[in-house]
């Protein structure tokens, strides 16, 4: 189905309260608490996420919601807004720019509209069904890439993946004629033909796919039962054959 409109303005003015937010505690003291899982938050994980919360339920009490800090609710409503108020913590508590505010709506668990928002720097990219993905309000597409060999790739780091299995496929992908290869945050860098991460989540891969689903040929590589339950999305050769090289 097609975004309504009010959603992709309710989604605008997400990113925006979010980034007031984010920008006030950005390079301050802030205190650094590590969670079960030994990744940081801090005070302005939560405070954005509360807010995020807060003004969907005061425009759509009966949405779902689903974040990073706190538990879900609603999860099985028609409509469920996932967020994750700041992907990328422990650049943002070493003062580096390269975080983001990631929103989604799901409608009946497909992925509708998707927000990424650079507060730091003051970018966003918004897709959502049925209209082009914009970057700063501008329509914009991949290019045209028809070899894996020419492919630029980017992943958080090549030595993410934990087995020598995956840092195996990881190298085939990598290596595949190409020497185009960047750690770099992809949607950062404005030109990415392939995004590969480990254990991808609902919140980042949610996003994503909404966000870019627009900008023509364009898909996550993702491996096992994850993969099986992703939306499909329209992919090039070039992203197919290198979906082939992963386990």
């Amino acid at each position: 189905m097609n975004c309504p409109a009010e959603f992709v303005a309710l989604a605008e003015r997400l990113a925006d309260a979010s980034g007031k937010i984010v920008r006030r505690y950005f390079r301050t003291s802030v205190e650094i608490i590590t969670k079960a899982d030994d990744s940081p938050v801090t005070i302005a994980d939560r405070e954005t996420e509360t807010a995020l919360r807060q003004m969907v339920k005061l425009a759509y009490p009966d949405h779902g919601l689903i974040g990073e800090e706190f538990p879900a609710e609603r999860a099985d409503a028609e409509y469920v807004w996932v967020f994750d108020p700041i992907d990328g913590t422990k650049s943002f508590i070493t003062g580096r720019p390269l975080f983001g505010t990631l929103i989604a709506l799901l409608h009946r668990g497909k992925p509708i509209l998707g927000v990424i928002d650079h507060p730091a720097i003051g970018e966003r990219w918004i897709g959502f069904a049925g209209r082009p993905t914009t970057f700063q309000g501008q329509p914009v597409k991949v290019r045209p890439c028809a070899d894996l060999g020419l492919a630029v790739l980017s992943a958080s780091s090549p030595h993410m993946f934990g087995s020598d299995e995956a840092e195996a496929a990881f190298h085939r992908v990598r290596c595949y004629d190409s020497q185009n290869f960047t750690s770099n945050d992809w949607s950062l860098g404005r030109r990415c033909d392939l995004s590969s991460e480990k254990r991808p989540q609902l919140r980042l891969v949610s996003s994503d796919l909404a966000a870019f689903a627009g900008n023509g040929n364009y898909a996550i590589c993702a491996s096992g039962s994850f993969q099986q339950s992703m939306p499909t999305c329209r992919v090039n050769s070039t992203v197919t054959r290198a979906r082939l090289l992963l386990p």
